[in-house]
């Protein structure tokens, strides 16, 4: 179909928790009333996400929205960037439910439906960095060990009522029979080897319904934030303040923090890792970041972004 200038084309990705939200339709009315054109496409599972979404990119929808949270974006990202390689749209988010740690971290209204789409409607899209562990893109945070085996045991009733929280409490039902995990870790210039009781590979700053993991990423500078709580004699439970300083401060004598554009990880034993919400389990994972690889609505000046001069070219 021939658009002109001023007309864009969205597909707008749920499933059945956004359904009937008036919120939703009354935004989707007023981007129709604008002369645009939207596609709406209901999933039944999860994979009918990624389905839509590269259906969506191969036939020249301008934007991709993904209603939902980080998984749901997860997919659908997914979708665009394993399809055609000439087939490339931008990406909105429009939270909902429960996990919407880049939404929150990005600047994107939360529990705004209306406000989330004003933001898609008016933000030029911009390149940000796509993170890649295997064959599987993310756009937020991988997080391995204890916070992946406590979000897979975490019901799925009690992340939808509880939300970030769901998690805290599968935690501490865990921490008794917390073992750590021999991992080796191999970058450009850095290795770590030894026993981890957890660690996150960030392109985004939060995970697990709002805990700073990486709180100097930014998703546009070429790194990936790596942070490390390796095992300590007097287990987990101290550790945790020692981790709300590396929230605030990015790194103490305790916990391991670094930024690379790509790492290795190994380990004798399996892994289990959370890929922006979605469980992945092996024993050999390469992470690295794809520089400025999707175009994504974000609000101006979102905390996110950094300036042009302050990217790393990896390619060097």
């Amino acid at each position: 179909m021939n658009k002109s200038i001023e007309t864009r084309s969205f597909c707008i990705i749920y499933d059945q928790r956004a359904e009937g939200d008036a919120a939703l339709q009354e935004g989707v009315d007023r981007i129709r009333g604008l002369g645009h054109i939207v596609f709406l496409k209901k999933i039944d599972e999860p994979i009918d996400a990624t389905r839509y979404a590269s259906e969506a990119s191969e036939q020249g929808a301008d934007t991709v929205v993904a209603v939902g949270g980080d998984g749901m974006l997860n997919l659908v990202a997914n979708g665009i960037l394993q399809g055609r390689k000439d087939a490339r749209c931008a990406v909105g988010l429009v939270p909902f439910g429960t996990g919407n740690d880049f939404a929150g971290a990005s600047g994107i209204p939360l529990n705004d439906s209306l406000g989330a789409l004003d933001v898609i409607i008016r933000a030029t899209p911009v390149p940000i960095d796509v993170g890649r562990v295997n064959d599987t893109y993310f756009i937020n945070v991988v997080t391995g060990g204890f916070p992946a085996e406590a979000a897979a045991e975490t019901p799925g009733i009690s992340k939808e009522f509880l939300g970030g929280f769901a998690y805290f409490l599968t935690g501490l039902a865990k921490i008794g029979s917390l073992a750590a995990r021999n991992v080796r870790f191999t970058g450009p210039g850095f290795e770590w080897k030894g026993e981890s009781y957890a660690f996150s590979f960030g392109n985004g700053r939060r995970a697990g319904g709002g805990f700073k993991v990486s709180p100097h990423a930014r998703i546009n500078d070429g790194l990936m934030d790596l942070m490390i709580v390796p095992e300590s004699e007097e287990g987990l439970l101290p550790l945790i303040r020692e981790f709300a300083r590396v929230s605030n401060l990015g790194s103490t004598e305790k916990i391991v923090y670094v930024q690379v554009p790509w790492i290795d990880l190994d380990s004798p034993e399996t892994i289990h890792l959370n890929v922006d919400g979605e469980p992945v389990k092996g024993r050999n994972f390469h992470f690295k970041i794809h520089p400025l690889k999707l175009p994504f609505h974000l609000p101006e000046n979102s905390p996110v972004l950094c300036l042009p001069h302050e990217r790393v070219d990896v390619s060097k």
